[in-house]
């Protein structure tokens, strides 16, 4: 059933959650539901590992995955789930799930956008590990500032996707 409990995700979450009465809610101090939070992240880290084997991971699921963790602050509504956006923040920095610019999947932490196109063809992933410091690559090019801005700044601002123009790369 439907609740009136705002997760903030761009997914629903679906699973046997202790209600009030009339089924409208989900308490938060509810010992059950606090572990079956813990058990939505670990099963949602599984599961993207599992869309991205299945060659299923695109710039559309990460969208979905978008999350500001200021929205799951102690005291907000919000707030039981922060472990599910944590898992997401920690998987998309961690795991190789970011889509690379010729193939392949990334982690956060070793992915970076182009701010053109022209950039991603022109400077090839041992170049850019060479000017980054660590081993690095180009995320695909459908993550830009006018198609998915939301994602775009969550990955930058969130995960630590590193952005680069021309003059950037030039002055690393």
């Amino acid at each position: 059933f439907p609740t009136e409990k705002e997760t903030h995700f761009g997914f629903l979450i679906q699973g046997p959650y202790r209600t009030t009465p009339s089924r409208d809610n989900i308490p938060r101090d509810d010992t059950w539901n606090k572990h079956l939070v813990a058990e939505t992240a670990s099963v949602l880290t599984w599961a993207l590992a599992c869309i991205r084997d299945q060659k299923l991971m695109s710039v559309g699921v990460l969208e979905a995955l978008v999350v500001d963790l200021q929205k799951y602050d102690a005291g907000s509504q919000a707030a039981m789930f922060r472990p599910i956006a944590e898992a997401i923040v920690e998987s998309l920095k961690t795991e190789k799930l970011i889509p690379g610019f010729r193939g392949g999947h990334l982690p956060g932490s070793a992915a970076c956008i182009a701010r053109t196109e022209g950039l991603r063809t022109l400077v090839s992933h041992s170049q850019l590990t060479e000017v980054t410091g660590s081993k690095a690559g180009w995320v695909t090019g459908e993550i830009t500032y006018n198609r998915t801005p939301a994602l775009r700044s969550f990955l930058i601002d969130s995960i630590g996707v590193k952005e680069f123009d021309g003059e950037d790369f030039v002055r690393e």
